[in-house]
C-alpha cells in the first residue's frame, strides 16, 4: 500500500494548494487530525502492551541495579 502524497501530481486539489501562499499550507497542514476510534480488541491489545512495556522496563532497571558492584 503506497502512503498519500497530497501534494503529489494529479490530486484534485493540486491547482488550489498550489495557490496557496507558504504560511497559509503550512497553516493548512498542520491541523491536527481527529483521534481514531479503535475497537475494544485493539484498544485492550494496546492497554496490555503498555503493562508489558512498563513489566520489561521495570525488569531491565531491576537487572541493571542487582548487577552493579
Amino acid at each position: 500500500m503506497q502512503p498519500i502524497d497530497r501534494l503529489s501530481h494529479g490530486h484534485p486539489d493540486e491547482e488550489l494548494i498550489q495557490a496557496l501562499e507558504p504560511d497559509q499550507l503550512v497553516s493548512e497542514t498542520s491541523k491536527p487530525l481527529p483521534r481514531y476510534q479503535l475497537n475494544q480488541i485493539a484498544n485492550a491489545a494496546l492497554w496490555l502492551l503498555r503493562i508489558f512495556v512498563l513489566l520489561m522496563t521495570a525488569l531491565v532497571v531491576y537487572a541493571f541495579v542487582k548487577a552493579l558492584p
